[in-house]
């Protein structure tokens, strides 16, 4: 089945009143749904187990563990769970717990195993991690400063930091939660094999910024620029704002992203409350704005992380993925907060995958400023486009980031 279709699919069986309507619907088109899984939210009404969705640590200060869901109950659907279920009135099948741990997680970390202070939220955090058995990976650290190893100080500290990453991945829970110290599972020699995996992990991701750059982080990098450039140079409404920047989405990038539109409209609509945009200031130096810009992108691309699960794990077609984040960032805690997932359907052999977001406030107001670009014309001309232009965002990024320290980036609109 074409993808369009499939998609059309899901979103019916995603956009379900209830689990119960939802898991009819799935069965009925299961056929024509290879793959295909959701994880979803569960309505309370019992109709299929519930798993572990998220763990706030910290009321006060939102540290927690977090997935996109913001619930604690979770279902998971395929074709052989609900088949089973049907059948036999109950299903076995495997759950990928993995918790990634961001750069500021593994530094508490690091100073943990170095026996500096840590704060007591992150002791708690990984204590929960350890006695419910959650894998632990650190794709975040890696990801965002493998760009930094042409620094040399930077490139020394990070594969320092390496060496309690490995100890990380590889910890002895039982150990652990037996004498309450850290030691890996492995004899040096392997841990050492292990480090230089992880080593070279990293050098091919800063070869690839180098080359032919990183479109998962380069792409909200860009969004964010423009973003900040219409905030600083418009005195429309919010409302306005948030359509030149859709605008901006509809015809450079052909996409419509829906997450991106809400984080715009906190941006435009409540800059001086937002935690996320509060170095975004009016009169900041734009070489300064840049390089706050970089670190909010790869918050951003944390999250479309939680989404995008292909890069990272096996094609176990059988096994689901429930991929969560530990953070004490409370801007990035704000940004999934600011539109949480109802569902995810997604297809590890054909890479694909399609959230349904919860209803918020502010959707209201946003239908109003997206409604010229979500009709069937609007999405047919974006098709068209992607189809006929190949966008390069390393050399998109470049020349954004130079308009914008020139202040002529919304005057180019030949080029935007």
């Amino acid at each position: 089945m074409e993808s369009s279709n499939t998609k059309r699919i899901l979103q019916d069986i995603m956009d379900s009143e209830s689990n119960f309507e939802m898991v009819n619907k799935f069965l009925l088109n299961a056929d024509y749904l290879d793959d295909y899984k959701i994880i979803t939210i569960s309505d309370k009404k019992n109709v299929l187990p519930e798993y572990f969705g998220y763990k706030k640590i910290d009321e006060k200060s939102g540290a927690g563990i977090y997935s996109i869901f913001l619930e604690n109950d979770l279902h998971f659907i395929d074709k052989k769970v609900l088949s089973d279920y049907k059948t036999c009135n109950k299903a076995t099948f495997k759950i990928d717990y993995t918790v990634s741990f961001d750069t500021q997680a593994v530094s508490y970390f690091d100073n943990m195993l170095k026996g500096k202070a840590i704060p007591e939220t992150f002791r708690t955090a990984l204590d929960f991690i350890i006695k419910q058995n959650l894998n632990i990976d650190v794709i975040p650290y890696i990801v965002e400063n493998s760009s930094k190893l042409g620094n040399h100080s930077i490139r020394e500290a990070m594969f320092d930091t390496l060496r309690s990453c490995q100890i990380l991945r590889s910890l002895d829970k039982e150990y652990y939660v037996k004498y309450g110290k850290i030691r890996s599972v492995f004899a040096e020699s392997e841990n050492q094999r292990e480090l230089d995996e992880l080593i070279d992990v990293c050098e091919k991701f800063h070869l690839m910024y180098q080359t032919s750059g990183f479109d998962r982080f380069e792409y909200p990098f860009i969004l964010l620029i423009v973003m900040t450039e219409i905030y600083l140079n418009s005195n429309k409404s919010s409302e306005k704002k948030t359509e030149d920047f859709l605008h901006y989405c509809h015809h450079l990038f052909h996409n419509l992203p829906l997450r991106i539109a809400h984080i715009a409209n906190l941006f435009f609509s409540k800059q001086n409350n937002s935690i996320f945009f509060k170095k975004i200031q009016k009169g900041k130096d734009k070489t300064a704005l840049l390089s706050e810009l970089e670190n909010m992108a790869w918050d951003l691309h944390h999250i479309s992380g939680m989404e995008d699960i292909f890069p990272f794990y096996d094609n176990d077609s059988e096994k689901f993925v429930a991929k969560m984040i530990l953070t004490f960032d409370r801007g990035l805690i704000e940004l999934i907060e600011t539109k949480p997932t109802l569902a995810l359907a997604y297809s590890l052999k054909r890479s694909e995958n399609f959230p349904i977001y919860a209803y918020t406030e502010e959707d209201d107001f946003l239908s109003k400023c997206t409604s010229s670009y979500l009709n069937s014309e609007a999405a047919k001309e974006r098709a068209a486009k992607m189809l006929e232009q190949e966008l390069d965002l390393k050399v998109i990024l470049d020349k954004t980031k130079d308009l914008f320290l020139k202040g002529e980036l919304l005057s180019v609109g030949s080029f935007l």
